[in-house]
């Protein structure tokens, strides 16, 4: 029974050491790819667009255009009207940046499209061949092959 005891023990002990270094790597890991994610530019030079910034542009955009609503209704056109130039300026920062993250989302896509059909023409070829092997002789395909 101590044995037993003493057995439970050591493995719980193991299993604890695991969970803790599992946990240990997964932070590190997590660190790496921040770091990774700081390095990611886009051609010209510019830091990666991720979602947070198309909605920080979008928001800000919004910010303005309520602000230039006010200051109409306050009777302050030309403030307004440069409240107005400022929110079409987030809007187009925010056209440029959704048009980044979806050509990067395509690339991605086309890619991964490349690799998927070279895979399934190689599968394809596979397939082909092994029929071809097995086939008795004299026995023709239906193109007549």
């Amino acid at each position: 029974m101590r044995c037993l005891t003493s057995l439970v023990l050591v493995v719980l002990v193991a299993v604890l050491a695991i969970a803790g270094y599992n946990y240990w790597q997964n932070g590190r890991m997590r660190g790496d790819l921040e770091a990774i994610r700081a390095r990611v530019v886009h051609p010209g030079g510019r830091p990666a667009p991720d979602r947070q910034d198309l909605l920080t542009a979008l928001a800000q955009a919004k910010d303005h255009a309520t602000r230039a609503r006010e200051l109409i209704a306050a009777g302050q056109a030309r403030r307004a009207r440069l409240e107005l130039d400022r929110s079409l300026q987030k809007l187009d920062r925010a056209s440029s940046l959704s048009k980044d993250i979806a050509a990067d989302a395509g690339s991605g896509l086309g890619a991964a499209w490349s690799a998927v059909r070279t895979e399934v023409e190689k599968a394809w070829n596979e397939i082909c061949t092994q029929i071809a092997e097995r086939r008795p002789e004299g026995h023709e395909g239906a193109r007549g092959e």
